[in-house]
């Protein structure tokens, strides 16, 4: 096998720039990028790569891109119960491996695994730092310096506002934005208070400003360059009618924030909590306080079970938000004849592969824990959205899973969404990046004018 030209360039780049980000959209193989350019940075200066991902690309995709290039080197997964992680320190693992992947959430463990000779950071998916207030930023943030190059990769740097770019440039080089991010509001933005909170917005001419400072950093490269586009995506609405009985529920909710059932009453104790509980209604059940979930009705589910019917055995992605709508669509779907698998943090690295293959034609998963680094590109031609995710840049990125450059089978997009309910919300935030508050109040304001 051989590099495409672009990725060839974009191995230069790395080793021209010790300190940036690889901005490069899903499906580029970034991955790739980043093994060959260590496998000449590690021939020239030694030191082991660290590389940080979120658990399911930790697990899976880095071994396999080796493997799959026939690199020589010793991957090794920091990973499992304690015991299983003392282990490997113990035991020699760590010491004798050249390159070794940690999930985000076992970040606590750098204190341990500093001690070994790490030359090369690599956060595979680097915007999920973007978080400045994070745990995972202020475990990473000790040890930046102890690094000769970091590498930040990500399709989506900034997925919801570039202020989210503060963290990224940080782990970068401290040149990018400053040290502080009092430094960087202080610059870019203007404080104004919403409600009980202070927020800020940029400053004219910011936006432009923040990217290039950014872009001076990090390598992007156009689709022309890279060659090999996107196969033809078919966007498709299910609009459904909320059934009577659940839309007078859904009113009293979104009038009075609380509602009575079988089980007892429903409070929403403000309105996060309420947009949660819309939520809920629109995918026909509500979470009670002590006894799991009440079901007021089945239309999503139904419809989802009659599209996957439809597809007569292409294989599909369906997408969930909710553990109930999750269990309720698995028995459902069982029950019409379908064997479903669930994509998840331990599910085994055979299920993409199967996947990908057409051996499994019907995929469950949430975006939140599956949403980055997988190649689920092959056989699949159906993506069901049951519930979309606020976030624009989950959304991208779970769409990402399918629609990848190279691909050959149309794909055709599916978005199951009540009318007239907080499934419109969720739509006007992804389409326009809108903060989640700022979309709620703005449809509080419709239904106010409309009542």
């Amino acid at each position: 096998m051989e590099l495409a030209e672009y990725q060839k360039v974009a191995v230069e780049w790395c080793l021209s720039n010790r300190y940036g980000a690889l901005c490069l959209p899903m499906g580029r193989r970034k991955t790739a990028i980043i093994l060959h350019a260590y496998k000449i940075w590690k021939h020239a200066f030694g030191g082991k790569m660290l590389v940080v991902a979120p658990p399911l690309v930790a697990a899976n995709s880095w071994k396999q891109e080796v493997e799959k290039w026939g690199l020589p080197f010793k991957v090794v997964l920091f990973a499992g119960t304690p015991a299983q992680r003392d282990n490997l320190l113990k035991k020699g693992a760590v010491h004798n491996a050249d390159i070794v992947v940690l999930a985000y959430d076992m970040l606590k463990e750098l204190t341990r695994l500093m001690e070994y000779d790490f030359k090369v950071l690599v956060l595979d998916e680097a915007h999920r730092i973007k978080n400045h207030a994070s745990k995972r930023f202020e475990l990473l943030k000790p040890w930046r310096d102890s690094f000769d190059a970091r590498w930040l990769l990500t399709g989506t740097p900034a997925p919801n506002s570039v202020m989210d770019l503060f963290a990224l440039g940080y782990m970068i080089h401290e040149k990018v934005f400053g040290k502080t991010i009092s430094g960087f509001r202080n610059r870019y933005c203007h404080q104004i208070y919403r409600h009980t909170y202070m927020d800020y917005i940029l400053k004219p001419g910011a936006y432009e400003e923040i990217t290039k400072a950014f872009g001076a950093w990090s390598m992007t490269l156009t689709d022309e360059f890279m060659g090999g586009g996107y196969p033809e995506l078919e966007q498709v609405d299910v609009a459904l009618d909320l059934p009577p009985k659940a839309r007078i529920l859904y009113k009293k909710m979104l009038k009075n924030f609380v509602v009575e059932l079988q089980k007892g009453m429903i409070v929403a104790s403000n309105a996060a909590v309420k947009v949660s509980k819309l939520r809920q209604i629109a995918s026909g059940f509500l979470y009670t306080e002590n006894e799991g979930a009440e079901w007021l009705h089945t239309a999503k589910i139904d419809a989802c079970v009659e599209l996957v019917s439809s597809f007569q055995g292409e294989p599909c992605l369906i997408l969930t938000h909710f553990e109930a709508e999750r269990d309720a669509l698995d028995a459902s779907l069982r029950e019409a004849g379908f064997e479903p698998r669930h994509l998840n943090a331990l599910s085994p690295s055979s299920l993409c592969t199967d996947f990908r293959d057409g051996k499994v034609t019907v995929l469950i998963g949430h975006p939140a824990s599956m949403g980055e680094g997988l190649n689920l590109q092959g056989a699949g031609r159906h993506l069901v959205w049951l519930s979309k995710p606020w976030s624009h840049g989950t959304y991208v990125q779970t769409r990402g899973r399918l629609y990848r450059p190279g691909g050959t089978n149309q794909l055709t997009e599916w978005t199951i969404r009540m009318e007239d309910t907080v499934d419109d919300m969720v739509e006007t935030a992804l389409k326009t990046k809108k903060s989640v508050e700022d979309v709620l109040l703005d449809y509080m304001k419709g239904v106010s004018c409309a009542n």
